[in-house]
């Protein structure tokens, strides 16, 4: 079977119990169309429309054509929406080629919503008409209409029939309704890290004079600083359960002099501390490298976004309109309080930073079970995926792991995902929205999930067109979750009709 449609635009909506439309047989066709109005319904500030039009057993002759408009109908407004063109495989053809001609001599087409071809020798398939437009206060009181233009288009006379489809619009009611509903979620378990990599940076708050890399002990809490660093270090390298790989030492420098200058001075200061701490920690010479960061333009601007100076926008535009380093540093000399940032802001950018790499060796889920509450970075996603299915759903420890998961991986993607089933679970909206939010909007149980939450939300319309997407993609849960939706609405109905 082929069929071809034009123009479909189509967004999914919640389908109630419908009652028929027919169409009356015409010398121009053969069969029924059988017209379902599942949806109209006001949601917020829009009007969504939803038919199903049953074309199974119909069939359109060779040169004739059958227009469908929905209209909406109001005691002292009315307005017809864009219809649905049934054409024969003949009259598609000079459909076409009118259309061409009016672009050619530029006049405007306006197309219909939908166009469906009868091709030759073949059935029709049902279609979904959805039609999404902005509510209007006239529309409180409309009825929905569907005007079937009959046309033979070989000179017989146009035959035009109205029938009612709907007899009033479905209005939003935002008092709470206590659904008997159970959507289900789904999760998306994670896939099991061979080599766990890990890293921890800390801050080195050496005091570095201006246009100088040599580290002077006696300077403020130089020592202090660098026994700190050392002994964090030396705690990383005696601790059993990981592998100290590498401590990258990267030194930085503030933007007043020549970057040929702030480049060498960076790397020095990098290349001084990583000699600092060969010498006092014992540990093998070859796990330090060093490093240059450059001028740190990136704490600068950090530093102005937490500062609550009055200049703070003045630097910020600068930082952010302009890309070249020498453009910057003349744009700042020129702001007043420039003696300023040089004195209180550019020694905090003359800096070291010190990042430890490790790896972290694998954990049963009995171990799990401890780390999970004290050191959670040490375990993979897969790890905690699988101690939290060790507990019922019910269970608090459950949600624990999930929520502990995607604080500790904040930007994983299967993270937020899986911690926005939990709280879809526990009802939490605001949090399920913010974890979809942050995951891959791509995947199937994604659409499964964001339809559960238009779902809880009243927001059917889109509910049924995610799901739906979910069903598609093979998410079993995705049919449970449909017949939960028509449940909610019909109770959202019933309420609303008290």
């Amino acid at each position: 079977m082929k069929k071809k449609i034009y123009m479909l635009a189509i967004v999914f909506i919640a389908l109630f119990d419908g009652w028929y439309g027919r169409a009356q047989e015409s010398d121009s066709y053969r069969g029924q169309v059988r017209i379902t109005p599942n949806e109209l319904a006001q949601f917020g500030d829009s009007v969504y429309v939803n038919l199903t039009i049953g074309l199974k057993g119909f069939a359109i002759r060779d040169n004739t054509s059958l227009m469908l408009i929905p209209k909406l109908v109001s005691p002292d407004r009315e307005m017809e929406l864009p219809g649905l063109l049934i054409n024969g495989h003949g009259r598609n053809k000079a459909y076409l080629r009118a259309n061409a001609l009016q672009l050619r001599k530029g006049k405007t087409v306006t197309e219909p919503h939908m166009v469906v071809v009868q091709e030759k020798d073949e059935d029709l398939d049902n279609v979904e008409y959805n039609y999404v437009m902005p509510f209007e206060d006239w529309m409180r009181e409309a009825h929905l209409d569907l005007i079937k233009d009959d046309c033979l288009c070989g000179g017989a006379v146009q035959h035009v029939t109205i029938e009612r489809l709907v007899n009033r619009m479905l209005m939003e009611y935002r008092q709470g309704i206590a659904y008997d509903i159970a959507p289900l979620t789904v999760y998306i378990r994670p896939k099991n890290e061979k080599v766990k990599q890990r890293h921890d940076e800390e801050a080195v708050l050496f005091d570095f004079p201006p246009s100088q890399s040599r580290i002077i002990p006696e300077l403020g809490n130089n020592m202090r600083e660098m026994y700190r660093l050392v002994t964090m270090i030396k705690k990383f390298w005696n601790d059993q359960r990981l592998n100290v790989v590498a401590v990258e030492v990267v030194g930085y420098a503030s933007p007043e002099g020549s970057l040929e200058l702030n480049e060498r001075l960076a790397i020095e200061r990098a290349q001084m501390t990583r000699d600092f701490l060969i010498t006092l920690s014992d540990l093998p010479d070859d796990l330090y490298v060093a490093k240059s960061g450059g001028e740190d333009w990136d704490m600068l601007a950090s530093i102005f976004r937490d500062s609550m100076v009055d200049y703070k926008k003045d630097v910020l535009y600068i930082l952010e309109h302009f890309q070249s380093a020498e453009m910057r540093k003349f744009k700042l000399r020129a702001l007043p309080q420039y003696q300023q940032i040089l004195r209180d802001i550019f020694p905090m950018l003359r800096r070291v930073s010190c990042q430890i790499q490790y790896t972290v060796r694998n954990y049963s889920t009995e171990e799990a079970k401890e780390m999970v509450l004290t050191q959670p970075k040490l375990l993979s996603l897969e790890e905690m995926f699988r101690l939290a299915n060790t507990y019922e759903k019910t269970d608090e420890m459950y949600s624990t792991v999930f929520e502990t998961a995607v604080k500790t991986f904040p930007n994983n993607e299967i993270a937020n995902l899986n911690a926005a089933a939990v709280a879809l679970d526990k009802r939490d909206l605001e949090k399920a929205e913010e974890y979809l939010n942050k995951a891959d909007n791509r995947t199937p149980e994604y659409f499964n999930n964001l339809g559960v939450l238009y779902m809880l939300r009243e927001e059917f319309g889109k509910s049924r067109e995610m799901l739906m997407e979910a069903k598609k993609r093979g998410v079993k849960a995705a049919d449970h979750n449909l017949l939960q939706l028509k449940k909610a609405q019909q109770q959202y109905i019933r309420h609303n009709s008290r």
